[in-house]
């Protein structure tokens, strides 16, 4: 603070008023020291409404293919809350949306590499239908989760029904898909400890346990 002081003050032999001075509140060194308190609460005010990892932002965005066909929107007054930093949305997206400010609206182009990934036809399977459930009438666009010899659950949807067989893909369907974003950013806030233990947002929106 000090040397703030001095840097905006004339030293004593150049100021022919400094002796007249009857309220240091009005000292030219005074006056340095409190602009430059309100330039840096100004700053700090900034940052909280910048998009960074462990915040929560919320957003109304718009989805769309490569055609302009609209894949999915959030709701009328009901922007989309998510723990930035924390994989909760694609990854381009996340990046692109790094230093966004509130009020922002960013139009963002995201690979599938960097989205839902690219496809992979090794994920594409022929089940007998001796294998499914007996109580299962299969459809296409049913979705089912099969157990991978990992022992982890692996979502499939079904894209053909056949008498003997049905043919399920574990892909993402959305994968291979260069994805169109069209984002307002509509608040920032700290997450709360428990938003960062957890690794998404709690409350309205988010999850609740």
């Amino acid at each position: 603070m000090r040397l703030v002081a001095t840097q905006g003050a004339p030293m004593p032999q150049e100021s022919e008023n400094l002796g007249k001075v009857a309220n240091p509140e009005q000292t030219p060194a005074f006056d340095c020291v409190r602009a430059n308190f309100r330039l840096t609460r100004t700053t700090m005010s900034d940052t909280e409404n910048i998009v960074k990892n462990d915040c929560v932002v919320a957003m109304h965005y718009v989805l769309r293919d490569g055609d302009g066909t609209v894949i999915d929107e959030s709701p009328e007054g009901e922007p989309l809350p998510y723990l930035h930093g924390h994989e909760n949305i694609v990854p381009g997206l996340e990046k692109a949306l790094t230093g966004a400010a509130v009020g922002e609206t960013k139009k963002v182009v995201v690979s599938p590499e960097e989205g839902y990934g690219v496809r992979e036809e090794g994920l594409v399977l022929d089940v007998p239908r001796k294998e499914l459930p007996a109580d299962l009438d299969p459809e296409v666009g049913m979705e089912l989760s099969m157990e991978a010899e990992s022992g982890h659950t692996v979502p499939v949807r079904i894209t053909e029904v056949h008498a003997e067989s049905v043919k399920m893909d574990a892909n993402h369907e959305l994968a291979g898909v260069t994805l169109h974003f069209e984002v307002r950013i509509e608040s920032v806030r700290r997450a709360s400890a428990e938003e960062l233990l957890h690794g998404h947002v709690h409350g309205a929106g988010g999850h609740h346990h």
